[in-house]
């Protein structure tokens, strides 16, 4: 089964809502140039993939102020990185029960910095979508793993 860019906004804007009561409203396609946080889960089973998000480090800090309840200032960037991470763990599991009900979802990789490449081998882009929130961009992708790579990216 394959994901298509519309059940990935669907999935990312309602769990800001739910988890975070904050608005993605999803945009046309941009450049967003404020990329400084990228998370990346695996998906692992029936169907086998990789889900994307990106977003400006303001939104990311935004987001773990959200699940903190703390004021941004006084987050740490452990903290940051751990409520984005969970962001994506949550995004991700949604994605898994629709795609690969019986599969695993591994933990989060997240990686902080502007102007990161990354490429998912063997991947094909099946569903993008791109967002701002409180004023910044964020991204979301879903990339579907042909079997042979899906066995070499995830254990």
């Amino acid at each position: 089964m394959s994901f298509k860019s519309e059940h990935l906004a669907e999935v990312v804007r309602g769990v800001f809502e739910q988890m975070l009561s904050l608005d993605a409203i999803l945009v046309g396609e941009h450049d967003p140039t404020d990329i400084g946080v990228t998370a990346t889960i695996h998906i692992s089973g029936k169907w086998s993939g990789v889900v994307t998000i990106s977003a400006s480090e303001c939104l990311a800090r935004r987001m773990a102020s959200a699940m903190f309840e703390m004021e941004s200032d006084e987050l740490s960037e452990e903290e940051v990185v751990d409520a984005f991470g969970e962001m994506t763990n949550i995004i991700g599991g949604n994605i898994k029960s629709v795609v690969a009900d019986a599969g695993a979802l591994s933990l989060p990789i997240v990686t902080m910095g502007s102007r990161l490449v990354s490429s998912q081998l063997g991947g094909v882009a099946v569903a993008k979508a791109e967002f701002l929130c409180e004023g910044s961009s964020m991204l979301a992708t879903v990339h579907e793993l042909a079997p042979k790579a899906a066995a070499v990216h995830v254990a």
